[in-house]
């Protein structure tokens, strides 16, 4: 009875999960981003400031839109964050 509790949790909260977006797709793509950033910075030094600002230039009015629809509050304030400041600084 408990272990049948424990796994409709689990797939609750997968379902969760999927409806926010998290699917295999994003998973394969996130992944698969780490490793370009990783070959980009070991072996193309001197590009690696093209590719980071490309992909600054995309993701982040992605989050910075995902931050705006949050509720109760709105979630701009999570860039004033020390690491956001530090990428806003490194691409402007």
């Amino acid at each position: 009875a408990a272990l049948q509790k424990v796994l409709r949790q689990v797939e609750h909260e997968g379902q969760k999960r999927v409806k926010s977006g998290f699917n295999e797709i994003n998973f394969t793509l996130g992944v698969f981003n780490c490793f370009l950033v990783i070959y980009t910075f070991a072996a193309l030094p001197q590009h690696f400031w093209i590719l980071y600002i490309v992909e600054v230039l995309i993701m982040m009015p992605f989050k910075y839109m995902e931050k705006a629809k949050q509720r109760p509050l709105k979630g701009q304030g999570y860039f004033l964050d020390y690491c956001w400041i530090m990428n806003f600084a490194g691409v402007f």
